[in-house]
């Protein structure tokens, strides 16, 4: 259960976040979205279906945003892009546990398929 909220979480938080360097890295003609907007607007969406109470939500956004602070440091420092990788991966782990102690398993179920969706719709944009 904890391997598997870390897993969507960090997808989530990995998707959402890293829109603003694929879009500096890549084309750059995405207008580049405010993180902390981005996590709110991700919660408010997906609020119902997560069954987030106030507290929940207030603490989701809080850890999405410092995973996505310390994603931005990796990004921007020393080594290869393997090395980014697994550290960024070594991070969402973090995030997953940490995310175990206040959502319930169906939460986080509910959770990965959201991060899902979202990653499947911004991959549609991408294309088409």
């Amino acid at each position: 259960m904890m391997r598997v909220l870390k897993v969507l979480i960090l997808s989530i938080l990995f998707v959402l976040f890293s829109v603003k360097s694929y879009s500096q890295s890549s084309r750059g003609e995405a207008p580049e979205k405010d993180p902390k907007q981005a996590v709110d607007e991700f919660i408010e969406k997906y609020s119902d279906e997560l069954r987030l109470d106030d507290l929940q939500a207030a603490l989701l956004k809080v850890k999405f945003f410092e995973f996505y602070e310390k994603q931005q440091m990796v990004i921007r420092g020393e080594g290869s892009r393997d090395q980014k990788v697994e550290r960024i991966k070594v991070l969402h782990e973090s995030l997953m546990k940490g995310l175990a102690e206040f959502l319930d398993k169906g939460q986080i179920k509910a959770l990965k398929k959201a991060q899902e969706k979202e990653r499947k719709r911004r991959m549609g944009r991408r294309r088409g």
